[in-house]
C-alpha cells in the first residue's frame, strides 16, 4: 500500500515515502527524480542537487577546450593571429566556467536540509556553477512547505486547462518568504506522477524539519493499493474509537506532556516540538529511552521509559519509528495517561486499539505543534 494525492480538496498532510518514486540506492539512502535534479534522502540529510545527467555539456565542453589545444599545438603556426587569439580566449572563459559546473554538478547541491544543523540552506546557482544567491534557514524560521501546481486552470480566452502541469515544492518561511526547493514538469495525464514525486520529497522535509506540508486547493491524499491501482476504502471506526476533536481537547486541557524519544540531541524535530510545548504553558517531561541519555534536558529531569515518570501524565507524544511504538502504547496504558499521540508520519492501528479499550484517547499521524499552532492556540488568542 501507499498514499497518493489525488484531486478532492485540500489539507495538511503527512505520509510514508511512495515506493513507487522513490528508489533505494547502494548506500542505503532513498533517491527521488525531479526536474534535471534529484532529491538524495537519509534520515539526518536531504540533499536536491542535479541530476547525473548535467555533467554531459561541461565534459563535452572540456573536451572541446582539449581540441582546440591540440589544434593550436599542432597546427597553430600556419593560422592567422586572430584565429588564434579567438580560439585561446575561448579556452581561458570556458575551461574555469566548465570545471566549476563539473564540480557542481558531481559534489554540489542546490538544497542542503541538515537534521543535525539544524538549517536548511537554499542556494541559486548561475550557468549550472556552484555560485550564487545563498540564504541559510533555521528550522525555526520555517511555518511550512507547500505543494503549488501551475497549468491546470483554464485559460480565460480560450477555456482549455495546459498540456503541462508543472508542479513545485516551495518553502514558506515565518517573515512569508518563499523559496522554491523543486520542481516537476509533467504532461498533464502524468500529473498524479508528478504530485507523487513532489509529494515524496516533500513528506522527507517535513519529517526532518516538524513543518507541514500544505496540499493545493482541490486536491486530497488517498490510500493506493499498489497491486492494482485502486483507491483503498478507509475500514469503519471501531466501536468507541476516540476522535481528533478528542484529541484536540485532551491537548487543550493538558498540562504535562511525556515526549518519548526526547534525548540530548537538540538537532531533532522532538527538541524543537517539545521546546514549542514549553513556550505555550505545558510541562515537559523527556523519556530518553536510554538512546542518547541525559540527566535533563529543556531543564528538566529525564527518564529511561514512561514507567519511572512519577505522578500523572496528560499526553504521551511519541517520536520514535511506527515498528517501536507498540512497547511504548503499553507503557502509557500501564500507568494510566489520559492520551497517546504519534507524531507525523507514526502510525500504530492496533496499538491505539488497544489503548482506547483501555480508555485512552488517541491520536496519529498528526504533529502537535501543528494542531496547538493552527487550531488551539488562534482560540487562546496566543
Amino acid at each position: 500500500m501507499t498514499r497518493r494525492a489525488i484531486p478532492r480538496y485540500a489539507r495538511c498532510v503527512a505520509f510514508d515515502l511512495p515506493e513507487h518514486v522513490v528508489s533505494r540506492r547502494r548506500d542505503g539512502k532513498q533517491e527521488v527524480v525531479l526536474h534535471r535534479a534529484m532529491a538524495v534522502m537519509s534520515d539526518d540529510l536531504i540533499e536536491i542537487k542535479s541530476a547525473r545527467g548535467t555533467v554531459i555539456l561541461p565534459l563535452v565542453t572540456l573536451g572541446l577546450c582539449v581540441a582546440a589545444g591540440w589544434f593550436i599545438a599542432e597546427r597553430g603556426q600556419g593560422m592567422p593571429i586572430w584565429v588564434l587569439m579567438t580560439l585561446l580566449m575561448l579556452c581561458l572563459v570556458l575551461i574555469p566556467f566548465s570545471l566549476m559546473s563539473l564540480i557542481g554538478a558531481v559534489v554540489g547541491a542546490d538544497v542542503v536540509i541538515d537534521g543535525k544543523k539544524g538549517s536548511a540552506t537554499w542556494q541559486q546557482g548561475y550557468l549550472g556553477m556552484g555560485i550564487g544567491t545563498k540564504e541559510l534557514v533555521p528550522f525555526g524560521k520555517i511555518d511550512h512547505f507547500e505543494v503549488t501546481i501551475e497549468g491546470d486552470e483554464r485559460d480565460r480566452w480560450q477555456d482549455q486547462a495546459d498540456d503541462l502541469r508543472q508542479f513545485a515544492l516551495v518553502l514558506v518561511k515565518k517573515s512569508g518568504k518563499r523559496l522554491t526547493l523543486a520542481q516537476v514538469p509533467v504532461p498533464a495525464y502524468g500529473q498524479s506522477d508528478g504530485m507523487d514525486r513532489t509529494l515524496a520529497v516533500g513528506q522527507a522535509v517535513s519529517t526532518l524539519t516538524g513543518a507541514p506540508v500544505r496540499l493545493p486547493e482541490g486536491w486530497e491524499l488517498v490510500e493506493i493499493d499498489t497491486g492494482t491501482g485502486e483507491t483503498v476504502r478507509p475500514a469503519p471506526a471501531a466501536e468507541g474509537a476516540g476522535t481528533m476533536d478528542e484529541a484536540r481537547e485532551a491537548l487543550r486541557a493538558a498540562r504535562r506532556v511525556a515526549v518519548v524519544g526526547l534525548d540530548s540531541r537538540t538537532d531533532r524535530p522532538a527538541y524543537r516540538i517539545a521546546s514549542y510545548l514549553k513556550e505555550h504553558g505545558y510541562e515537559v517531561v523527556p523519556v530518553h529511552r536510554g538512546r542518547f541519555p541525559a540527566d535533563e534536558v529543556l531543564g528538566a529531569r529525564a527518564y529511561a521509559s514512561l514507567r519511572d515518570i512519577p505522578g500523572h501524565v496528560d499526553v504521551v507524544d511519541v517520536f520514535v519509528r511506527s515498528a517501536e511504538t507498540d512497547e511504548i502504547i503499553d507503557d502509557a496504558i500501564a500507568i494510566g495517561a489520559g492520551t497517546v499521540w504519534l507524531q507525523a508520519g507514526i502510525t500504530n492501528d492496533g496499538g491505539l486499539e488497544r489503548a482506547r479499550k483501555a480508555g485512552l484517547v488517541t491520536a496519529q499521524d498528526r504533529c502537535v505543534m501543528v494542531v496547538h499552532r493552527d487550531e488551539i492556540a488562534p482560540q487562546l488568542g496566543t
